[in-house]
């Protein structure tokens, strides 16, 4: 299976702090495979991340587990993060937990009140923000 930079919303959940293996690696695409599942994925870049290879890698592909941010999720937040999904109500840092940044392409600051996600390369979706950082609406 491929994923991609920009964050695509595809079948296959690879939960948070999920171990991998790094199989091989090229300027902009590398492979790995999750330790527990043994499934091997291509992860290639994509434009409409509109950021280095490099520096993406690093916002998805941590050394260590983020365990202090997890511990700070209400239970409905954890809940939604364990099956990688956006509820009502969750905070802005909850949904980057669930489902990853929005590609910078579309929103290109974490500020805005609506961040653009897609499903494929021709389906998006949206999650909308109160003023407080709370989820309003997914759609």
């Amino acid at each position: 299976m491929i994923l991609y930079t920009a964050n695509f919303q595809q079948p296959g959940l690879i939960p948070i702090c999920s171990e991998i293996t790094f199989v091989e690696r090229g300027d902009d695409w590398m492979k790995f495979k999750v330790k527990a599942t043994g499934k091997e994925y291509e992860y290639a870049s994509h434009e409409a991340s509109a950021e280095p290879f490099v520096e993406n890698l690093e916002r998805y592909f941590g050394a260590e587990c983020p365990t202090l941010q997890l511990d700070t999720l209400t239970p409905d937040e954890r809940e939604a993060v364990r099956t990688g999904t956006v509820v009502t109500g969750m905070r802005k840092e909850a949904v980057i937990l669930a489902i990853g940044y929005p590609p910078r392409r579309d929103t290109p600051s974490l500020d805005k009140t609506m961040w653009m996600y897609w499903r494929s390369r021709a389906r998006s979706f949206y999650v909308e923000f109160d003023k407080n950082g709370k989820v309003v609406k997914v759609y």
